[in-house]
C-alpha cells in the first residue's frame, strides 16, 4: 500500500520537476478590459468563457508565453480571444492603465482602448488560432459599473445576442479590484466629466 501511495505522490512531483522551468520562463497570466468609445461613451468588450468550471462572462486574457510581459500577454490575447478581429493599436500599449495584479500576485489586468468592431463582425468565422472564447457582448461603462456594485447581479448588454450578461466571479473580482485601484477609471473614459 505505501509503495502505491508514493508512486502516485512522485509522478506528480516528479512531472513538475521537469515542467517548473517552462511554467516558470513564462510571466504571469494577464487579460486586457477593452473598451470602444462609440456615441460619447465606452462599450466593453466581454466574451464567454466556455471552460469548465467557468460558464461566464470576463475580460479577454489567458496565460503568458515565453518572454512576454503581462502587456504583451493581455494584448495578445487580447487579439485571439476577439476572434482575431481585434488588434490594438500600437498607441493602446503607451496609454494602457495597469496593471491591477490579483491577491495571489499571478493576474494582470489592464484597460486599453481599442477600435470600435461590431460583434456581427467579431463573430465571423475566420482563421484565428487559441481562440477561446465565444459570444462576445459590448456592454456600457455604467452598465459594468453597476454589475461591480452587485455582485452576482448580471450586466446588461448593449450589443449582442442577449439582454444580459453573468461575469464569471474571478472576472468580477479582477475588474472589481481593478476598479478600487484606478485602474479601471470610476468615471466613463468617453463620455464628457459631469
Amino acid at each position: 500500500m505505501f509503495r502505491l501511495l508514493h508512486r502516485s505522490w512522485l509522478a506528480p512531483a516528479w512531472l513538475l520537476a521537469f515542467a517548473w522551468p517552462a511554467w516558470a520562463a513564462s510571466g504571469p497570466p494577464a487579460g486586457a478590459a477593452a473598451y470602444a468609445c462609440q456615441g460619447g461613451q465606452a462599450l466593453y468588450l466581454l466574451a464567454l468563457d466556455p471552460a469548465p468550471g467557468r460558464g461566464g462572462w470576463g475580460h479577454l486574457g489567458g496565460r503568458a508565453e515565453p518572454g512576454e510581459t503581462p502587456l504583451q500577454t493581455a494584448l495578445r490575447e487580447l487579439h485571439e480571444e476577439s476572434n482575431c478581429s481585434i488588434a490594438p493599436l500600437p498607441a493602446a500599449a503607451e496609454k494602457a492603465r495597469g496593471p491591477s495584479v490579483a491577491a495571489s500576485g499571478r493576474f494582470h489586468t489592464f484597460v486599453v482602448e481599442v477600435p470600435y468592431v461590431p460583434v456581427s463582425v467579431i463573430a465571423q468565422p475566420r482563421r484565428c488560432n487559441d481562440v477561446e472564447r465565444e459570444h462576445w457582448v459590448w456592454v456600457t461603462h455604467a452598465d459594468l459599473m453597476a454589475a461591480l456594485d452587485a455582485p452576482g447581479d448580471p450586466v446588461r448588454v448593449h450589443e449582442g445576442s442577449r439582454p444580459s450578461v453573468p461575469l464569471w466571479q474571478a472576472a468580477w473580482r479582477s475588474l472589481r479590484q481593478a476598479r478600487d485601484e484606478g485602474v479601471l477609471p470610476r468615471q466613463d473614459p468617453c463620455g464628457t466629466p459631469g
